[in-house]
C-alpha cells in the first residue's frame, strides 16, 4: 500500500484513461480538450505564506545544523534534524512538486454542453446551465487559469490536500491559449441556454395550445 498515493489520491498510469463513453452524453460534442502545464504552481495569494514558510524552516534548519555540528551529538537532535528537513521540504519546495505530479494526471474537457475536469479515474463537471461564475486569469506567457469558483486569497489555500484538491475540482489550472478556452466554453455556455430557452418557450407554447 502506498500511503502516499492513498492520502491524496494519486491516480496511477492504469487510471489515467477513464473512457469518455462512460460520461459524455449521447451527441455531447467536445470542442476542445488539454492538460494542464507544469508552470504557475505558485497562485499570487501562495507566495507571501510560502515566503514566511521558507523563512522559518530555514531558519529552524540553521540552528539545527549549527547543534548538531558544534555540540555533542545527541540522537534526539539528529532525529529532530532529520524531521525537520523533511517537513521544510514538504512545506515549501514539496507541496508544489506533488501538485506537479498531478497535474500530469490530468485532463480537461470543455464539450457542447459542460465542462469536465478529469483527475484517474474520477470526474468533476460544470454544466452550463449551473456554470455562473466563470472567471479568466492570464500571465505575459499566454498561459491562464479558468475559475469555475471564486479563487483563493492570502491565507484561504493553505494545506496540501487543500492545494490539490482546488486545482481538480475548481479550475482549469495553467493552460495554454487560456483567453482563445475561456472565450470558447463562453460562446458554449451562451448557446447552450439560448437553446435552452427557446426549448422551455416552445413547451409553454405548447401547453398554452392545449
Amino acid at each position: 500500500m502506498n500511503i502516499l498515493h492513498d492520502f491524496f489520491e494519486i491516480p496511477t498510469e492504469n487510471h489515467l484513461s477513464i473512457s469518455l463513453h462512460e460520461i459524455l452524453y449521447q451527441n455531447e460534442k467536445i470542442l476542445w480538450q488539454g492538460k494542464p502545464t507544469g508552470k504557475h504552481l505558485v497562485q499570487d495569494s501562495e507566495k507571501i505564506t510560502t515566503g514566511i514558510s521558507f523563512i522559518i524552516y530555514f531558519v529552524g534548519e540553521m540552528i539545527l545544523l549549527y547543534k548538531l555540528l558544534f555540540t555533542a551529538f545527541s540522537l534526539s537532535n539528529f532525529l529532530f534534524f532529520f524531521f525537520w528537513t523533511f517537513w521544510t521540504y514538504l512545506g515549501t519546495y514539496g507541496i508544489f512538486h506533488l501538485q506537479y505530479i498531478c497535474r500530469k494526471r490530468t485532463r480537461y474537457l470543455v464539450t457542447s454542453c459542460r465542462v469536465i475536469l478529469l483527475y484517474g479515474n474520477r470526474y468533476v463537471e460544470y454544466t452550463y446551465g449551473k456554470l455562473n461564475y466563470l472567471v479568466l486569469k492570464t500571465w505575459n506567457d499566454g498561459i491562464g487559469t479558468i475559475y469555475f469558483k471564486e479563487p483563493p486569497v492570502l491565507f484561504e489555500r493553505m494545506g496540501v490536500r487543500k492545494i490539490i484538491l482546488d486545482e481538480h475540482t475548481t479550475e482549469l489550472a495553467a493552460i495554454y491559449d487560456a483567453e482563445a478556452v475561456y472565450q470558447l466554453i463562453k460562446e458554449a455556455r451562451a448557446k447552450w441556454r439560448s437553446k435552452e430557452q427557446k426549448s422551455r418557450l416552445n413547451f409553454v407554447k405548447s401547453e398554452v395550445g392545449h
